[in-house]
């Protein structure tokens, strides 16, 4: 049968279905992967392309949407047979056709179908018998054959203008065998018969392009009406038709554009070489279709990998002729060295593409330039002069979001342009360019705007798996569609509007980071097997303000519903919010795969507390919605907190939920639990298990902040703390936990569920107590120190006794792992008291933590009175032991000596005792230790210290004081002078015996104090000796007072002095007797003044501060303090009134002088001892 059958097509098309026939409107499609399998045909509606309601929306953001259709791949295409096969295709978005070629067959089908197992066309390639092909085929669709019918009825005509049918039923399909250069043309489709090849072959039309042994076709296009276009590897372009002047099929070339390169170096091509003959700079990169020129015409464009770039304009009938050659790769080159001088020697052109839709004059280039590992790719427009064969530079711009390297030449990426399908008025332009495993859409001025250039160009990435394979694509004036096996069907990515100036605009609101964020927020579990990857491709460089800014704007779009993925309403509250928790994780999710070291740990954790707060919330209502009696009270306390505060339930959920942790705290504390049931209780425990641990800590800080965010524990908000770390937070769970304890403590054994709710309670104490602790340890910022003082005073009264309850529960061990954990080591060595030869556990915590257990453990022990312990458990500690005392000395100086002696430290283990607080402590006790410190200064003969031994002296003889006097208390030998009964000193005189009957140690001046208030001569000198032998400790100002005040009550209690009575005996009175131990003990050597006139009338030493100093212990009253005053007057006032004071004085101090020897010589005028 003859390939040339009739005039006639053998299928008529209705005539209703051809009325709307044209030639001459702009394109319908343009698609290229491997082979540019472009569309010549012209429709009037070819980019109304039908959306299928059922097509599955995989992503979408303000610009595009990206759904996967209804339509699979052919059931044939995805047998498992076929995985290890080459595939290749390609969409005709025109007839809403897809084609799929194998090695073995060809597969047709209706994309567009609502049904998901669309019947396909088979075309077989070869018979049963015969073997596969090396490779597939390339491919074009053709329109249907009945398409060309005469508009005029002039069939003479034959360059009349013909319509073309824009039916989806039927079409014809040109088959290129690449290897050999065969092509075979079936001009319908329907009339292949799948079953007998050769029935089908004989319904073809054939053409051999006679291919040399190293030459492969590269290429193809569909240029119709004038024909089709087939490119080599050698650098041929031919054109070739496929029906006459009339419009009967028929294929022949009808004219070679571009001869083949051959030559010397042709050897060096071989077919198994493909890589190599790509590589050669005659290579075709780009064969696209322009617009109609009338007549069956239409225009081509070529650009060879060396930059040439021509226009041809070709023709069915008409003569077909070059229009434009020029080469565009030193002017592309020159644009890029100044700010990427890398370019030279790396500049790559890989394609191009026409912008407009009626004018050849605006081309597009795509080229690459690499540095090192990485490749740019440059999108260059180019505006041509047809008239002079020349051409300028319009702009160049590098892309943002790819810089990864192509596998290979045959995976370049490919430059689309859909808006240049068709005529349109709008100023921008979208461009596409597709990887194998990305699409990047950006913009360019469609105007020729210069200001457009200085414009900040909106760009975006779509991503795809990593197993996406992409075998084909095609695309209309909206949309782009792509073919995937693995997809197991067709990815459609639309643009959602015109770009328009205003839209422009809209685009600058399109952020990136944003638009990104949100796509894999909302999109990425809405599809199992999803082909979109919704990571940001490596390399990208964002400043670290774009991309918190955006991430808080995401986070705000969920945490308060305002994004426009989120419904505004809910009938089901609960699941509102578990929705919105499962966007919080994608979310969660997205930046820790993207922006984990990119992002501050501020935003970081504020991410994290909304989070938490949004779990909280919902584990909360799940705990009020339970069908019990407790939750329906918990529910009725929670209404009223919600009524109180005049919200409702459904605003504070869906637009408010920035209140709920003010209101949660405020429920809390309005939970009486201190008279209910262990029940109510119990459940209360569960509820603040499941909000606090639960969905804060198991949810929120493990889960997020430390495992996906790698916070370091230390890393807190400069800001503030967390809502839930809060004293009354706290109080609450510190209350709740040991009522509860109390209220089971009758039931017995605690079984292991409240065994669990208190382990649990308190890993939520423990942990939000340690988080105050370093917050306040790592922010520098005033606070309120009230509040943080309450919580450390409850954290100290409390931590101790949580470990002893889990003690109580045997739970021992889980009590070490906390306290270990939080390094709580007073809790921790409290629970290891109570194990039994544990001694391996302590070395374990020494060797862990030094010296912090270490000290800890050695307080423990001294605050327990178990000193054998601390000496002799842990002689390995030594070193630790001595280190402690040497730190805390002021605190153990009354234990630290025992190790000094223990040392052979004698000397040490004496000034420590030495420098000894005793006030306050027993009387006994310090005479211990002041008989120690002497016995150990003693012990070096040849290293005494004396003025060390005399200060132990000084301060035995003071102990002494205290003990005499406490002894005749105790024998009721002494009482208070009448002279001081209605006074105040009668109150510091009881107040002093009591403390002295105690025991305790008092300071010298009030032992003074209390001996200077009796009304014996032996009490006098006895303080009088105090003060000699502590001379040297005491103050001068002190000093002074005391012995003024000595004096005077001496002279005061005097029976001679006062009374006048010269037959009193001289050696009666109080003074003499006094005077007269004074110089037989020789107490003037320790610079004790003589009674005198001046000394004991003298009221300027009695000073307002040095009154409150002495006696501000017994009172710091005003009025009492000036009583004191006024007493010390008193006395001053009668000494002043006796009589002759001074020559008593003079005749008493001569007679117990020479009493005792006259061992002094007194100036009587000074009233001082002069030396011998």
């Amino acid at each position: 049968m003859s390939t040339q059958t009739s005039s006639r097509p053998i299928f008529q098309l209705r005539k209703e279905l051809s009325e709307s026939l044209t030639t001459d409107i702009s394109d319908s499609n343009n698609n290229e992967l491997e082979f540019s399998t472009e569309k010549a045909t012209s429709f009037e509606n070819s980019t109304a392309t039908t959306y299928n309601d059922t097509n599955k929306i995989l992503t979408e953001n303000e610009v595009y949407t990206v759904s996967r259709l209804t339509t699979e791949l052919p059931s044939s295409t995805k047998r498992e047979t076929q995985d290890h096969q080459q595939t290749t295709g390609f969409l005709e978005t025109s007839m809403q056709k897809a084609l799929i070629s194998d090695t073995d067959n060809i597969f047709i089908w209706n994309y567009d179908s609502p049904q998901r197992d669309t019947p396909s066309i088979r075309i077989p390639l070869h018979d049963e018998a015969e073997y596969s092909l090396s490779e597939p085929p390339a491919c074009l669709l053709t329109t249907p054959l009945a398409a060309y019918e005469p508009t005029t009825g002039n069939s003479d005509n034959d360059n009349q203008r013909l319509e073309i049918n824009n039916g989806p039923d039927n079409c014809g399909v040109i088959i290129f065998d690449k290897q050999t250069g065969k092509v075979t043309y079936y001009e319908d489709i329907e009339s292949i018969n799948n079953l007998y090849p050769q029935l089908s072959k004989a319904m073809s039309h054939n053409l051999d392009l006679n291919l040399s042994q190293d030459e492969r076709i590269t290429k193809v296009l569909n240029l119709e009406p004038a024909g089709i276009v087939v490119a080599t590897s050698l650098g041929a372009v031919h054109f070739i038709t496929i029906r006459d002047n009339i419009g009967k099929p028929r294929i022949a070339l009808k004219q070679t554009l571009i001869k083949a390169h051959r030559g010397l170096l042709s050897q060096f091509f071989k077919k198994s070489q493909q890589e190599n003959t790509t590589n050669t700079s005659y290579s075709i990169v780009s064969l696209k279709q322009g617009h109609v020129t009338g007549k069956g015409e239409r225009l081509l464009y070529i650009t060879t990998k060396s930059g040439d770039f021509q226009i041809w304009q070709l023709g069915v009938s008409s003569k077909t002729f070059r229009r434009i050659n020029v080469n565009v790769f030193n002017k592309i080159l020159e644009s890029l060295q100044d700010l990427y001088p890398f370019a030279y020697g790396s500049l790559k052109l890989i394609d191009s593409h026409p912008l407009l839709s009626d004018s050849m004059n605006v081309q597009l280039f795509l080229s690459t330039i690499t540095d090192n590992n990485n490749m740019f790719y440059i999108i260059s427009t180019i505006i041509l002069d047809e008239q002079f064969g020349a051409y300028s530079i319009f702009s160049t711009y590098r892309l943002n979001t790819m810089n990864l390297p192509t596998p290979s030449e045959q995976n370049a990426p490919k430059l689309l342009i859909p808006s240049s399908l068709e005529q349109n008025n709008s100023s921008i332009a979208s461009v596409f360019v597709l990887f194998q495993n990305c699409l990047v859409i950006t913009q360019i001025s469609s105007k020729l705007d210069s200001s457009f250039i200085l414009k900040r160009k909106w760009e975006d990435i779509i991503s795809f798996n990593e197993d996406i394979n992409v075998i084909g694509f095609g695309y209309s004036a909206s949309s782009l569609y792509i073919i995937s096996k693995e997809v197991g069907g067709i990815m459609r990515i639309e643009l959602k509007r015109s770009v328009e100036p205003s839209f422009t605009e809209d685009l600058e609101e399109t952020r990136f980071v944003k638009s990104h964020v949100e796509q894999a927020t909302y999109f990425s579990n809405a599809s199992l097997n999803n082909p979109i990857e919704f990571n940001l491709p490596s390399g990208l460089s964002i400043d670290r303000e774009v991309i918190e800014h955006d991430l808080l704007l995401c986070n705000d779009g969920i945490f308060s519903s305002t994004s426009k993925f989120i419904p505004n309403v809910s009938s089901n509250l609960e699941q509102h919010l578990n929705s919105r928790i499962n966007y919080y994780k994608n979310f969660l999710r997205f930046i820790e795969l993207n922006f984990n070291n990119n992002i501050s740990p501020n935003l970081k954790l504020h991410l994290v507390e909304n989070f938490e707060t949004i779990n909280c919330a919902l584990r909360f209502l799940q705990c009020l919605d339970k069908k019990d009696n407790v939750s329906s009270r918990l529910n009725t306390v929670w209404s009223f907190i919600l009524s109180k505060n005049n919200i409702k339930l459904e605003d504070l959920v869906i637009k408010q939920l920035d209140q709920f942790p003010s209101l949660f705290i405020e429920f809390l504390k309005s939970v009486d639990f201190g008279t209910e049931s262990n029940e109510f209780k119990s459940k209360l425990i569960n509820l603040l298990i499941s909000c606090f641990y639960e969905a804060i800590l198991e949810d929120g800080e493990r889960t997020v902040r430390y495992d996906m965010f790698n916070l370091d524990p230390l890393e807190v908000s400069v800001d503030k703390l967390p809502w839930y770390i809060n004293y009354d937070i706290l109080n609450v769970l510190n209350k709740l936990f040991f009522n509860y304890k109390f209220s089971i403590k009758a039931e017995a054994p605690t079984d292991t569920v409240k065994k669990e709710q208190f382990l649990t309670l308190l890993k939520i104490l423990y942990y939000f107590f340690n988080q105050i602790k370093v917050w306040n340890t790592q922010v520098d910022k005033e606070v309120d120190q009230t509040k943080f003082d309450l919580v450390a005073k409850l954290y100290d009264d409390n931590h101790t006794a949580w470990n002893d309850v889990l003690c109580e529960l045997n739970y021992k061990e889980q009590s070490i792992r906390i306290t270990d954990f939080y390094q709580d080591f007073e809790a921790l060595v409290q629970t290891l008291e109570t194990l039994d030869g544990q001694d391996s556990l302590y070395a374990q915590f020494f060797e862990k933590f030094d010296y912090d257990f270490a000290s800890t453990l050695f307080s423990y022990y001294i605050a327990n009175n178990k000193l054998s312990k601390l000496f002799y458990q842990f002689p390995e500690q030594h070193h630790q032991l001595v280190r402690f005392f040497e730190e805390n000395i002021d605190q153990y100086r009354n234990i630290s000596w025992i190790q000094d002696i223990m040392d052979d430290n004698f000397s040490k283990a004496s000034m420590d005792l030495v420098k000894l607080n005793l006030l306050g402590k027993p009387i006994t006790k310090n005479q211990i230790y002041l008989n120690i410190a002497k016995l150990s200064g003693l012990v070096d003969e040849n290293n005494i210290d004396v003025v060390t031994l005399d200060e132990i002296q000084s301060r035995l003889d003071l102990i002494d004081g205290e003990i005499d006097f406490k002894s005749k208390l105790k024998e009721n030998t002494i009482e208070l002078n009448s002279r001081y009964e209605e006074t105040f000193f009668k109150k510091i005189y009881e107040e002093t015996n009591q403390k002295l009957q105690k025991g305790i140690t008092i300071p010298l001046n009030r032992v003074i104090e209390q001996y200077s208030l009796l009304d014996d001569a032996e009490s006098f000198f006895c303080a009088l000796k105090l003060i000699a032998f502590n001379t040297k400790s005491i103050e001068y100002e002190v000093k002074k007072f005391l012995i003024a005040t000595l004096w005077r009550r001496c002279i005061l209690n005097d029976k001679y002095i006062m009374e006048h009575d010269d037959a009193k005996q001289l050696s009666e009175g109080t003074v003499y007797q006094v005077l007269e131990g004074f110089f037989s003990q020789e107490l003037f050597i320790s610079d004790i003044a003589l009674p005198s006139v001046h000394i004991v009338k003298d009221k300027y030493i009695v000073t307002e501060e040095y009154l409150t100093n002495t006696y501000g212990e017994f009172t710091s009253n005003e009025e009492e303090i000036s009583k004191i005053r006024n007493s010390i007057e008193q006395d001053i006032e009668d000494v002043s009134k006796i009589t002759q004071l001074e020559a008593h004085l003079h005749t008493i101090i001569n007679a117990a002088n020479e009493n005792t020897g006259n061992q002094c010589a007194i100036n009587y005028e000074t009233n001082t001892i002069e030396p011998n």
